[in-house]
């Protein structure tokens, strides 16, 4: 069980790290459309 939270958190502050990482790298305006989908 503690194991695979750790995984899940892990996964989530990947995501995270990339969704800032994308942000910041792109223009504002590529960036909002990118996150909006």
């Amino acid at each position: 069980m503690v194991y695979r939270g750790l995984t899940r958190a892990i996964q989530l502050l990947s995501c995270v790290i990339v969704l800032v990482t994308v942000k910041v790298i792109l223009p504002s305006n590529l960036g909002l459309i990118f996150l909006n989908g």
